[in-house]
């Protein structure tokens, strides 16, 4: 019998790439002048209350899109969104850990969709899955449709295979449930919390 073949399960901002992609990307608005600089230390402060953990991850993206997004035509983001790429994506991957994961890859993040999407299909990742916003009939943006929490991830994971198939890839104790529940585990340059609970399961450290 054919043995299934394995799947990795990549979080993306810090983890397959360096540094947040939805940061990377507001600043970049900023620098075009699509986003007023006037709302960088907002964005700045709401970003640094996450990576304290002040603030939950449902609580911070519901606090972005309210301040960020909501009320905005979506065009307006997606239509940079390649040009930021050409820039960014490049020299914030971290292509050795992705061509080192034998099997199939599969990207799991909090970012927007819209972000994840082209990165995903950038890197010939066919499937994904990402924070969601709904649009109105104007394609403004409406209200958020769901967070890709460590949770959410879980549940997406646990409809794809039997837990001894999945390697999971991340930087943040974020994604403890998925962690868990993983069949192998690499930390890939984790926060204090997460280097922790790695050091105490046996869990390997990429840096």
């Amino acid at each position: 019998m054919t043995p299934h073949p394995s799947i990795h399960l990549f979080d993306l901002d810090g983890t397959l790439v360096k540094g947040n992609s939805s940061f990377h990307f507001f600043l970049y608005l900023l620098r075009k002048g699509i986003l007023p600089w006037s709302s960088f230390f907002r964005a700045a402060a709401l970003f640094f209350a996450f990576k304290r953990q002040w603030i939950s991850l449902p609580q911070f993206h519901r606090e972005v899109f309210r301040v960020f997004l909501k009320g905005k035509k979506k065009a307006l983001f997606v239509d940079a969104v390649e040009p930021f790429l050409d820039l960014w994506l490049e020299k914030s991957l971290d292509r050795l850990l992705l061509a080192q994961a034998a099997g199939e890859k599969i990207l799991l993040s909090s970012s927007p969709d819209f972000l994840v999407g082209p990165i995903a299909q950038r890197l010939h990742i066919k499937r994904w899955e990402a924070s969601q916003y709904a649009v109105d009939h104007e394609g403004v943006f409406s209200e958020i449709v769901n967070i890709v929490d460590g949770a959410e991830k879980l549940r997406w994971a646990d409809r794809l295979a039997h837990a001894s198939r999945i390697t999971a890839y991340s930087d943040s104790d974020e994604d403890l449930p998925l962690l868990l529940w993983a069949g192998k585990v690499y930390v890939v340059r984790p926060n204090r919390r997460l280097r922790k609970i790695a050091e105490t399961k046996g869990w390997q450290e990429v840096k």
